[in-house]
């Protein structure tokens, strides 16, 4: 604590308070505001919303690692391994909709062979009569 009063502490060891954490959320909002009313696509968006939350997550955790370093670092972890979780559900659910598609695309092709066959029969019969 001596260090504080003496003004020896660099820019990342400065203790974190309402002002910075107050400026944060009005960042954080105004980024998202700029995201979300943009003309970009909705996968865009999204990816962009993420990077804003992972950006704000790790200036959260190192905020509150300069008060405690174990409690920075544990958020960081929880924070990091639910964003790989939440990616891998997604990657998951792209595969899913994916192998959809594909059994989608098979049926119509088979649906489309019966039609054409159906159609070719009932000419045959027409043309025998």
């Amino acid at each position: 604590m001596n260090m504080l009063k003496k003004g020896k502490w660099n820019d990342r060891q400065v203790l974190p308070n309402r002002k910075q954490i107050n400026l944060l959320g009005k960042w954080v909002g105004f980024r998202k505001q700029l995201i979300e009313n943009s003309s970009e696509e909705e996968s865009e968006k999204s990816s962009k919303l993420t990077i804003l939350y992972f950006i704000a997550l790790l200036e959260l955790s190192r905020q509150d690692s300069i008060i405690c370093i174990e409690r920075g670092r544990v958020l960081t972890s929880i924070w990091s391994n639910y964003f790989l979780l939440q990616q891998k559900i997604l990657f998951q659910t792209q595969d899913e909709f994916d192998d959809a598609k594909a059994q989608y695309r098979d049926m119509l092709t088979c649906i489309e062979c019966s039609k054409d066959e159906i159609i070719r029969i009932r000419d045959c019969k027409i043309e025998e009569v």
